[in-house]
């Protein structure tokens, strides 16, 4: 995935909503956005430069 690239993952509830948005910003990633899918949870994410 080259740098800047906008990257969609599902997620389900609990602990993965939980712990992968912050895992991603601590190795730099950009959080652009999360939205509640009702079943999952689609969080949108950026690679760094």
């Amino acid at each position: 995935m080259p740098p800047g690239s906008l990257l969609e993952v599902w997620l389900d509830p609990g602990e993965p909503i939980e712990q992968v948005p912050d895992s991603l910003t601590m190795e730099g990633y950009h959080i652009e956005s999360i939205d509640d899918r009702q079943e999952f949870f689609s969080l949108k994410v950026r690679r760094p430069h």
